[in-house]
């Protein structure tokens, strides 16, 4: 306990020893800068966001999908020819095809629908 305070304390001395002080510039002056900065109207906000979600999700979908296949691997390999292990590999790998199908699907639905309209 007494190790914790002592360092607790070490620390908060060195937060104030090592503390400074910044000036900031005074807020009615402007700051000029050499460089222009443009600002332009981005109308493709959402559109930017969906990718930005859509890669994401990909990616989740993608590890998950290379455990599944890794963890029925597992079982298969070491189920040793028992058959209720055989059966919940094989299911493991069955239902993981059909989710990789199923999102595929839903992935080619929803463009569809997003380049008619």
């Amino acid at each position: 306990m007494k190790k914790i305070i002592l360092l607790v304390s070490l620390l908060f001395w060195l937060g104030i020893t090592l503390s400074y002080q910044v000036d900031l510039p005074n807020s009615t002056n402007d700051i000029k800068s050499e460089k222009k900065i443009e600002v332009s109207a981005n109308n493709n906000y959402y559109q930017d966001l969906s990718k930005t979600i859509n890669s994401y999700l990909w990616f989740i979908f993608g590890s998950v999908a290379l455990w599944m296949v890794l963890y029925g691997w597992i079982l298969l390999i070491s189920s040793n020819g028992d058959p209720a292990e055989l059966k919940k590999a094989n299911k493991i790998l069955i239902w993981w095809l059909v989710w990789i199908f199923v999102s595929l699907l839903a992935y080619l639905i929803i463009r569809l629908l997003i380049n008619l309209f």
